[in-house]
């Protein structure tokens, strides 16, 4: 089942449930903005549409449409990022590491819409903030973590950890490479854990608590075509697999699905502000 929502403007700049808006693939070359001299920002204006499950852990699926922008000095040197990364801000950065603060906005889970999760309590959604960092050990392989928290007290902390090939072909740009997803113990526990008073007024539930570890694994894929130096679009997809304790939740067990995917599309377009 596929359901319709469409996010507040604020909450859609930082969606990264599959996708990332720190993306910025039409961003002109440095060589272009070189020709530019007047110029001093490079402004990308995006819009996105993704398929993503309703909630983590969900069988039934939403499609979310929402915009998104990227500004940086034209004098910054393109980089490559993948869709479902988090929007970072580099604090240092050279041709082969950077690191900096990120930001990731992460759906909540809802009765509304769910009849299944009916008795279960409501999982708010949040802005996670933390740290990431990256590194390239060749031109065309790249490493990734982030460590975030959310800004409410039962949020908890999740990290993730990204590889990816990339290839430019021409104006084709195609990237792929494995993920894994970490959670400590109150961000399982808030996720797919179960109290007895929950398991009381569900039948499909019994109490379940987990614990720390990883809880997820897959694979992400994106193909970026640059028409020209303003106008690309992005093409995404990923599966992640939910492993180890957040697999055994009566949540994903009974009510949901361990495979969870995400699909999307976008299209940007890029010009110079003085």
């Amino acid at each position: 089942m596929v359901r319709y929502a469409l996010p507040a403007f604020g909450l859609g700049l930082l969606m990264t449930s599959g996708a990332a808006l720190a993306t910025d693939w039409s961003i002109p070359t440095e060589a272009t903005a070189t020709r530019q001299p007047d110029s001093q920002w490079v402004v990308t204006l995006k819009g996105n549409g993704i398929v993503n499950p309703d909630y983590l852990g969900a069988k039934d699926y939403t499609f979310t449409p929402f915009p998104s922008i990227g500004i940086r000095k034209a004098s910054t040197p393109y980089q490559f990022s993948a869709p479902d990364d988090g929007i970072g801000i580099a604090l240092f950065q050279n041709e082969w590491f950077n690191i900096g603060p990120v930001a990731r906005y992460r759906p909540g889970r809802y009765l509304d819409g769910n009849r299944e999760l009916y008795g279960l309590n409501k999982v708010q959604w949040t802005i996670q903030g933390g740290v990431y960092a990256e590194v390239w050990p060749t031109q065309n392989l790249r490493g990734r973590v982030e460590i975030r928290h959310g800004f409410r007290a039962d949020d908890g902390w999740v990290g993730d950890l990204a590889a990816d090939f990339v290839q430019p072909i021409g104006n084709l740009t195609l990237s792929a490479g494995p993920r894994m997803m970490f959670g400590n113990g109150k961000f399982m526990r808030t996720n797919f854990g179960v109290d007895a008073s929950e398991a009381a007024l569900n039948w499909q539930v019994y109490p379940y608590k987990p614990s720390a570890g990883l809880f997820g694994a897959g694979i992400a894929a994106a193909g970026t075509y640059k028409f020209n130096d303003n106008w690309s679009t992005t093409l995404q997809a990923s599966w992640t697999r939910l492993v180890q304790d957040a697999s055994k939740s009566p949540i994903v067990s009974n009510l949901g699905s361990k495979d969870q995917f995400v699909v999307g599309l976008s299209a940007a377009y890029s010009f110079y502000m003085r």
